[in-house]
């Protein structure tokens, strides 16, 4: 009876291993693909923009994203008077680094009219591995520049002098 057993296991061994062995290469390889996308690790985004509005413009600066397995993140800016993505325009511009202290990295969007809100989202590229999941959002509004004043007139008294103007 022992030896029939040993004998019964023994068949049943090279299928039980193949089993897990498949089993194995299966989890590792699925781990190492991250399923769809062809990295494991989240893919990051900028977690904050700040927008100053200009005249006619926005700039734009963000801190840098760190680099996935290796490889440098790019970016595709994109803006829309809605808050509506899928219709925003690529605005073609890529970042430049401000400065190598700060570790931000800045942009422009021109030719924008002013008094009119506008949304917009930085959209994180990791060639090979894909887009960055979130994507950040932010607003502002263009400004035109303040008028300077006309005919600016001081009179001077005992101990005050009075400013007058007229706008321009």
């Amino acid at each position: 009876m022992f030896n029939r057993l040993i004998t019964d296991h023994a068949e049943k061994l090279p299928l039980r291993a193949l089993f897990l062995f498949a089993l194995f290469s299966f989890i590792v390889t699925g781990c190492e693909t991250g399923g769809d996308n062809d990295s494991s690790l989240p893919l990051a985004a900028p977690t904050s923009i700040q927008a100053t509005p200009k005249n006619m413009a926005i700039e734009l600066r963000w801190t840098r994203v760190a680099k996935a397995q290796g490889i440098e993140p790019t970016f595709k800016v994109y803006y829309n008077t809605v808050e509506d993505f899928a219709s925003a325009t690529d605005s073609g511009l890529d970042p430049i680094p401000e400065s190598e202290q700060t570790g931000m990295l800045w942009t422009k969007i021109t030719n924008l009219a002013n008094d009119t809100k506008y949304y917009i989202w930085v959209e994180t590229y990791f060639g090979s591995f894909g887009k960055a999941d979130f994507i950040p959002v932010t607003y502002a509004t263009p400004v035109p520049p303040a008028e300077k004043p006309a005919n600016v007139k001081a009179t001077t008294g005992d101990t005050i002098i009075w400013l007058t103007w007229n706008k321009s």
